[in-house]
């Protein structure tokens, strides 16, 4: 599928040590077309990165576009669940939609997260939060992530409906293939039917499930194609119903130091997508 692997994106989580020049670099250099911006030269918060200041942002979109990669999402910590905690998110949610917008940055990453110890409550501040944020993010869209307990459709939905009934049009989703994969399995399908109107952008990553004590279980990340997520299957579906854009491999070595270099991880994920 030759209009995949032209839209193909990476995030720096996988290399946040680097420079925005190196990081771009590495990419270009691994056949990345687009480049999520998830941590530079070590610090991950949008406000305290010189590149995405307003006075060198010109600067850091010419750099990208001599590389030849294209600036897709710039991934924020914003979490939104706890109303006690709500104003600074939207406080990083709008310097980081304004960092994003001075590097021609169409797209913002946010996090719902926890649904507990109250889930009315999280969904609620979730949408005022999110509906703020949209309000103050000008021509920047936000992106929910499909992440923590905000990964099914009993929760998200009612997040999207509010939303959308409330005439908010700069929101839309990142699927994290993963983290839907923990609630949905082989049966991601029906999650993805419920969703699929407002994907904008696919993070791609692979695990298997582990056994642990009490029948509870948890997940170990994998090279991408190895784990048991339907990736193939996932990504063909998406083409098939004219998705456009891109497809990033979320590589969390920053979370995870265990993890192969993100060299080998972008080379398989190309690999696994040139079918």
């Amino acid at each position: 599928m030759s209009n995949i692997t032209s839209k193909l994106c990476f995030s720096t989580l996988g290399c946040a040590g680097l420079s925005l020049a190196e990081s771009a670099r590495l990419g270009k250099a691994h056949g990345m077309s687009g480049i999520e911006l998830r941590g530079i030269a070590g610090e991950t918060d949008a406000r305290k990165i010189p590149d995405l200041e307003a006075e060198h942002a010109a600067e850091s979109r010419a750099l990208l576009d001599e590389v030849g990669i294209v600036p897709v999402v710039l991934g924020t910590s914003c979490k939104f669940h706890d109303p006690q905690k709500r104003r600074a998110a939207l406080d990083e949610g709008v310097a980081s939609a304004k960092a994003a917008a001075g590097l021609g940055i169409p797209f913002i990453r946010v996090f719902g997260n926890d649904a507990k110890p109250d889930l009315a409550t999280a969904t609620r501040s979730v949408i005022e939060g999110i509906g703020e944020l949209c309000a103050a993010a000008g021509d920047v869209t936000v992106l929910l992530e499909v992440h923590g307990d905000f990964n099914r459709s009993e929760t998200l939905m009612p997040v999207i409906g509010a939303l959308d009934r409330g005439g908010v049009r700069n929101f839309g989703l990142i699927w994290d293939v993963a983290h839907s994969d923990r609630a949905y399995g082989r049966e991601w399908q029906r999650f993805y039917n419920d969703i699929a109107p407002w994907v904008r952008h696919v993070h791609i990553k692979d695990h298997v499930r582990i056994a642990e004590g009490g029948g509870t279980r948890s997940f170990r990340l994998t090279m991408p194609g190895d784990g048991e997520i339907p990736i193939h299957d996932i990504v063909s579906r998406l083409a098939l119903d004219g998705y456009g854009g891109y497809f990033s491999l979320e590589w969390e070595l920053m979370w995870h130091p265990e993890l192969p270099p993100i060299e080998d991880a972008l080379t398989r994920f190309v690999e696994i997508m040139n079918f």
